[in-house]
């Protein structure tokens, strides 16, 4: 697995539609997390979260996988988009740590951070 991660609109789906033509992209993972997660406490869903990377880590292990960057801004005041924030990050983790290679897009340049 190829797992990309940056800003949501730094260039990353264009990047990877670029350079990753013909493999199986998944673009919206954030979006199942965040449905999964929904009403959740802090605690359990940031272990569901964790359970979705690990799920999706190993069920597509030749798919390019983007998951947005979100801990580098302002804190949310609202408990829920903290909770999100703090699942996302850790289900990157996840995610990085099975992929085979990592990469970062930033402005539209990738550079790969994990891999041969």
């Amino acid at each position: 697995m190829i797992f990309f991660t940056g800003g949501k609109f730094e260039g990353a789906e264009e990047y990877i539609e670029k350079n990753f033509e013909g493999r199986k992209q998944i673009m919206d993972f954030e979006e199942s997390i965040k449905k999964n997660i929904d009403g959740l406490p802090f605690d359990n869903a940031v272990k569901e979260a964790e359970n979705l990377a690990e799920s999706i880590s190993r069920e597509n292990k030749d798919a390019v996988i983007f998951l947005p960057e979100v801990g580098c801004g302002i804190i949310p005041i609202d408990e829920k988009e903290r909770i999100f924030r703090e699942a996302l990050g850790r289900a990157g983790c996840i995610l990085s740590e099975n992929a085979d290679e990592v990469f970062l897009v930033t402005m539209g340049i990738g550079q790969k951070i994990k891999g041969d």
